[in-house]
């Protein structure tokens, strides 16, 4: 949801879920939560507790509203609806860092340092971490399912169905998170988990500017790896093809001088379009190999054959991408496309001008 979840998210099991959404949100805490140093540090403070990255209130905010602006292309959100939730997300999340700010600071920082030193962490330092991140865990859960309740009130009955929908993947999500967390608190963890080895590049065979595959990654090391084994054998025009995407979107975005959350939502758009083209190009992946190899070797093959196959395994794509070029285009504000326009009348060539040679 936004940039510390996947570091906290990952921390214990979650409490056993109802299978349909409750009349009353989670019942709040009963004690009063305890004063800690606030959000903004306090030079007179513990220097300890203030060591190391600290989000800002500012920057809460801009990550709730990052992830507002994602949920207002899932669900059509009206603008009321967008204030309305967003304000809420950003009084209770801004609300929790101040509350739990000595558990959260440390268990971030560490996390940090670790993926940053010239060795990874021994099993004993993960499964300490793991230990100690479990009981915050379980707080950022209970404020997860709170702000899932209010998100859904304020929803209409179209856009509940909808979010409804999405609920299997959100407690997949979790699950996945669970999962790791276990693994950590015996002391089991893939290096790539902790530790970012210094150079440490894209695998050849993935696209050279190493920036599409970043909006198809999961956050789980297993399945990514996955992924990144199964891009390797792709064809090299699917490849290009999907770089190809990322870098029409970057320009897009660049020729109508999008704003960032515009551009937030290009990017989420191209995300789900590349993963429904690489669920497309993964299920078909023996057929399509099949048609490569017939091109690349076309002697004694039907051209009219390889021509249909050419439409039904790749015109699939094709789709996807004026999909893709259809919703980018209605990102750009009236008062955008009229700034390019006059940018580009400024530049027309003057009246006595010769025209070219041909």
């Amino acid at each position: 949801m936004w940039a510390l979840t996947p570091i906290v998210l990952a921390q214990s099991e979650p409490k056993p879920i109802a299978p349909t959404y409750p009349d009353a949100p989670p019942r709040a805490r009963q004690s009063p939560p305890p004063v800690f140093p606030p959000m903004q540090p306090d030079p007179h403070a513990d220097p300890k507790l203030l060591d190391g990255f600290w989000p800002t209130d500012h920057m809460i905010e801009l990550f709730v509203k990052r992830s507002i602006d994602e949920a207002t292309e899932t669900y059509d959100l009206r603008p009321e609806q967008a204030a309305t939730i967003q304000q809420n997300m950003v009084t209770r999340w801004t609300d929790f860092m101040h509350e739990n700010r000595t558990d959260i600071q440390p268990l971030m920082n560490e996390y940090a340092s670790a993926n940053l030193a010239q060795a990874p962490p021994t099993p004993e330092q993960v499964s300490d971490w793991a230990a100690r991140a479990t009981p915050v865990y379980r707080l950022v859960l209970g404020k997860l399912l709170e702000g899932e309740f209010a998100f859904r009130s304020a929803l209409d009955a179209d856009q509940q169905a909808i979010f409804d929908e999405h609920r299997v993947e959100r407690r997949a999500s979790l699950e996945r998170f669970q999962s790791r967390l276990r693994r950590w608190s015996v002391g089991k963890f893939e290096e790539k988990e902790w530790w970012n080895p210094e150079g440490q590049t894209m695998p050849e065979g993935l696209d050279p500017t190493g920036r599409w595959f970043a909006q198809i990654k999961t956050n789980d090391e297993k399945s990514d790896r996955f992924k990144r084994a199964a891009i390797e054998q792709f064809p090299e025009r699917v490849k290009n093809e999907f770089g190809a995407w990322e870098q029409y979107v970057r320009n897009y975005c660049d020729h109508f001088e999008l704003d960032q959350s515009q551009r937030n939502t290009a990017m989420s758009m191209l995300r789900e379009m590349l993963n429904r083209a690489f669920d497309h190009v993964y299920k078909r992946r023996d057929l399509i190999a099949k048609l490569e190899a017939k091109i690349a070797n076309p002697e004694g093959v039907d051209p009219e054959k390889v021509e249909q196959n050419m439409v039904e395994l790749y015109g699939p794509l094709d789709t996807m991408f004026r999909e893709l070029s259809a919703r980018i285009e209605r990102l750009p504000t009236k008062n955008q496309r009229s700034r390019i326009v006059n940018q580009q009348k400024a530049y027309t060539t003057p009246k006595d001008a010769k025209p070219a040679d041909k």
